[in-house]
């Protein structure tokens, strides 16, 4: 499952580096923010980090604590982290998943939710 997983995201990935053989990363400017994707391929999960710094001082929403992602917010920097089982991740389970955190980022640092909207294509898998 993992090689195929592997497989997969290098061939759809456009734009990110690969510096290991199960390491995927990426970063773009968004608005104001720097985002830092990492995705790293393990026997049986996808483990996904994104992280937005931007120059201020961000709290983070309670709200968002709900949303079965983990998030720690230090100063000016919004990391979330989630797991994703690779026996259960499909190609379109795994951009609406990506796609989702993307918007809850936009959430947390209190953008303009457009920005980020127009920012996930250059994240997306193909």
């Amino acid at each position: 499952m993992k090689e195929t997983v592997v497989n997969y995201l290098k061939s759809s990935l456009q734009g990110w580096d690969c510096p290991s053989d199960n390491t995927f990363y990426r970063q773009l400017t968004c608005g104001e923010a720097l985002l830092t994707w990492t995705l790293t391929v393990e026997e049986d999960t996808l483990i996904s980090h994104l992280v937005a710094e931007v120059p201020r001082q961000l709290v983070l929403p309670q709200s968002l604590a709900v949303t079965g992602l983990s998030w720690m917010c230090i100063g000016n920097s919004i990391r979330q982290t989630a797991r994703w089982d690779l026996s259960l991740l499909t190609p379109p389970r795994l951009k609406d998943k990506m796609g989702r955190m993307v918007a809850l980022m936009g959430i947390a640092v209190a953008a303009d939710s457009h920005v980020y909207e127009d920012v996930l294509p250059d994240f997306l898998p193909l």
